[in-house]
Parts: C-alpha cells; sequence; structure tokens
C-alpha cells in the first residue's frame, strides 16, 4: 500500500474509534408506567420507555422510538439502586412522576415540575 493510502485509512479508523466510544459513552435505561402519569407537561401512557443519556443531554423516548420532549437531569445517587424506583405524587387528581431511580445504577432522573400559574 502507497502512503496516501495508509494515511487516508488511519484517518477513517480514528473517526470509527471516536464514533464507536461516543456511542458505548450513551447509557440507556428502561422503566415501565403502569398507570397514566404527569411528566412535566407531558402525559405518559401505560407502557415501558426509555431514557438515554448522553453526557448532560437526557432523552426520553416511548417503545415505538418516539422522542418525548421534556425538561429533565439526571443526578447521582450515594448508592447504587437495587431496583428501579419511580417516585411520583397525586396532585389535582392526577399522578405525577418527579424522579426515577434505576436497577443497578448510581442514577436517577428528575423531572421539572409542570409550572403552574400564580394569581
Amino acid at each position: 500500500m502507497s502512503g496516501g493510502v495508509k494515511k487516508e485509512m488511519k484517518k477513517y479508523i480514528g473517526l470509527f474509534a471516536l464514533l464507536g466510544a461516543s456511542v458505548l459513552s450513551a447509557k440507556t435505561y428502561r422503566f415501565t408506567v403502569l398507570d397514566p402519569s404527569q411528566v412535566g407537561t407531558v402525559q405518559l401512557k401505560p407502557g415501558d420507555y426509555r431514557v438515554q443519556v448522553e453526557g448532560s443531554q437526557v432523552v426520553l423516548k416511548d417503545s415505538r422510538g418516539h422522542q418525548i420532549d421534556t425538561a429533565a437531569t439526571m443526578e447521582t445517587l450515594d448508592h447504587k439502586a437495587h431496583q428501579t424506583v419511580i417516585l411520583s405524587s397525586n396532585a389535582d387528581g392526577q399522578r405525577h412522576i418527579t424522579s426515577i431511580e434505576f436497577a443497578g445504577s448510581h442514577e436517577k432522573i428528575v423531572f421539572e415540575p409542570a409550572a403552574t400559574g400564580t394569581r
């Protein structure tokens, strides 16, 4: 092989390694909603959901892969969660998911509450 071809191959190998590292750094967690629940301003139907975390970006998707836009942040737990726990509150007769701890992880997702009007 000529020097130019080798240099071009090294460039592509480096690019694929970089892309592979970014894909591997993304974490995906799964959870199931049993009852209709509010997450921020979004109503979730019962079903399976995924949370993909890449750096500070949090992406929520339903079982069909549709992205659900809601404000959320990841926080670090001081312990490893033994099971997935969905923390919620009931307000106005509706379930509001506030956070989710993920089994086998030191992370939890915290959803920003829906803005409420003031008088």
